[in-house]
């Protein structure tokens, strides 16, 4: 029953995201950018390093970043990033609370819609780490909908924004 509930969630916000994706096609590129920049922009603005960015074409750089994040879902209780799992991938929090936890098991923090973790996995950082340096996992305590971005497509995406590197 749970592996059904999860499917269809799955299922549902995949068609949510075809759905904007097929909207998109249908408006000329120029208003695109503006209209992704306007609906998601503030999303990618949270995170610290990203907002301060001081390039001119850091806008152009973020609508670029966000239009390359992957939905991804994972069922109730469902292991999202642990100590056997690499760090290279920022998930943003679109659905669902993510519990985060120290590797003895003890719940330090929730994550909410909003919220975002692996920031640092785009600068290089390899383990699932808090801002204090601590070692953490993150479990989904109920079906969870994040977007997420790899290391990879980060760097790919900022290599066409040579100025946007310090």
């Amino acid at each position: 029953d749970t592996i059904l509930s999860w499917v269809n969630f799955d299922y549902s916000y995949r068609q949510e995201q075809a759905l904007e994706h097929v909207a998109l096609l249908h408006v000329p590129e120029v208003l695109r950018r503006a209209l992704q920049s306007h609906l998601h922009g503030d999303q990618l603005y949270k995170i610290p390093f990203l907002r301060e960015m001081s390039s001119n074409y850091r806008e152009d750089f973020l609508v670029d970043l966000f239009s390359h994040m992957q939905p991804v879902t994972f069922p109730s209780g469902f292991p999202i990033a642990n100590k056997s799992t690499d760090g290279t991938t920022l998930y943003i929090v679109k659905y669902g609370i993510i519990k985060v936890a120290l590797l003895n098991g003890c719940t330090i923090a929730t994550l909410n819609p909003g919220d975002f973790f692996g920031e640092n996995c785009l600068l290089g950082e390899t383990t699932w780490r808090t801002h204090a340096g601590l070692l953490v996992e993150y479990f989904a305590l109920a079906p969870v909908y994040c977007l997420s971005l790899s290391r990879a497509v980060f760097e790919q995406v900022l290599s066409e924004y040579p100025e946007c590197v310090h």
